[in-house]
């Protein structure tokens, strides 16, 4: 019975608390609006997060690995418009634009890391592909930008091989401009690293560093010898020269004597 009771007692709660709702939502409206605005946002931001992870982060992968292939397949296309008098360099600086803010879109450390290495490859080969030898001025502040982008990518990240990468580009930056010293210096903190053991990287630090004394070398080329050209001896035209080829001179030399039968 008791039990029963109880059951009673809850049905008629219930009862008279529907029967109330109408005047309860009348009376908290604006209560119920903020608390459906809460609900609904969060549940936007909740469906947001999750199309981020799945679909702007595989388009953004996308969009990065066509650019870094673009890059590599535009060096002949370049080298190409080059022997036919076209400088098409300009269109390095394009795409390294691009991947400049493929790295600052990104959410995720590795590639953006990955994003500022490619970016300033791009801006040092512009230099190297143009028709015309770049003034001081345009090659300091290119690899000023590009120096720039490799310590971004050294400092995002924490995996080895791209630190490593961001680091070599940075020697590479500092031997371009013509500053050995730093750059054996850079080469040198690569190749003793040991956190960068079995890091391809490493070993083209130690490659670097091992020629880089080659470089800092004067390179002086010795003069041409003179090719000196035989002299032709001008021949005076003779006169009574035949059209048809030289007259035969006659030489200094006698006739032999033939003896001849007399006739009676």
């Amino acid at each position: 019975m008791k039990a029963e009771h109880r059951h009673d007692l809850k049905t008629n709660e219930l009862a008279h608390w529907l029967a109330d709702f109408p005047d309860w939502a009348k009376n908290n409206l604006k209560t119920i609006i903020y608390v459906a605005v809460v609900v609904i946002l969060v549940a936007a931001a909740y469906i947001w997060n999750a199309y981020q992870k799945n679909v702007l982060v595989n388009q953004r992968a996308t969009n990065f690995t066509n650019l870094a292939r673009t890059i590599e397949r535009q060096k002949p296309q370049l080298l190409q418009a080059g022997m036919q008098g076209q400088d098409l360099s300009y269109t390095l600086l394009q795409n390294a634009e691009q991947l400049k803010n493929v790295a600052k879109d990104t959410k995720n450390d590795d590639m953006a890391a990955l994003a500022f290495i490619k970016e300033a490859q791009a801006v040092r080969m512009e230099l190297h592909y143009r028709l015309e030898i770049p003034s001081e001025d345009d090659k300091l502040q290119q690899l000023t930008k590009a120096k720039e982008s490799y310590s971004a990518a050294a400092e995002l990240t924490k995996t080895p091989q791209i630190i490593a990468q961001a680091r070599l580009g940075l020697g590479l930056c500092e031997e371009e401009l013509g500053n050995y010293q730093q750059a054996s210096e850079i080469y040198s903190q690569i190749a003793g690293n040991p956190d960068f053991d079995g890091v391809i990287v490493k070993e083209l630090a130690a490659q670097r560093l091992a020629v880089l004394a080659e470089y800092e070398q004067p390179v002086t080329f010795k003069p041409a010898p003179l090719r000196l050209m035989p002299q032709m001896q001008q021949v005076q035209p003779d006169p009574n020269a035949q059209m048809f080829g030289p007259i035969l001179q006659p030489q200094d030399e006698q006739a032999p004597q033939v003896n001849l039968p007399q006739t009676p």
